[in-house]
């Protein structure tokens, strides 16, 4: 079989998604978890762009939310003047298990760039960003 782009791309994502998965499971995360704890960054996020970014409905990702609020890992903040008005933040342990998510993603990175020359670590980056552009 010729490795045609799209062929490339889907290795590519399949070995990606299997380190997620691993990272997932060894977090106790689901997917839409996982998404969603890596959206959130060190400020509150409204409930319409927490959907947003991670793809999904606004009663999914609330559901979600609610999720994450229960293991600890979210606020949920209801504004003053309009309850249903709903902000996310993370709390201390949530920005905790952020950080050592990425650092995992890093570790991931940075075992896939090793195996190329710098010069070469910056074409491929620039390369696949190029591509997602065109998409």
């Amino acid at each position: 079989m010729e490795a045609t782009l799209f062929r490339l791309v889907l290795a590519l994502k399949q070995k990606c998604f299997a380190t997620e998965i691993k990272i997932q499971d060894e977090r106790s995360l689901t997917p839409a978890e996982f998404h969603g704890l890596l959206t959130i960054d060190g400020q509150i996020v409204s409930s319409g762009d927490f959907a947003k970014n991670i793809g999904l409905s606004a009663s999914r990702a609330s559901r979600v939310g609610t999720s994450l609020m229960k293991k600890g890992l979210i606020d949920i903040i209801h504004d003053q003047n309009d309850r249903r008005v709903i902000k996310l933040r993370l709390t201390k342990k949530g920005a905790g298990l952020k950080k050592t998510i990425e650092n995992d993603l890093a570790r991931c990175e940075k075992k896939i760039l090793s195996s190329l020359p710098e010069a070469e670590q910056i074409r491929v980056t620039q390369a696949l960003k190029h591509l997602i552009n065109a998409m």
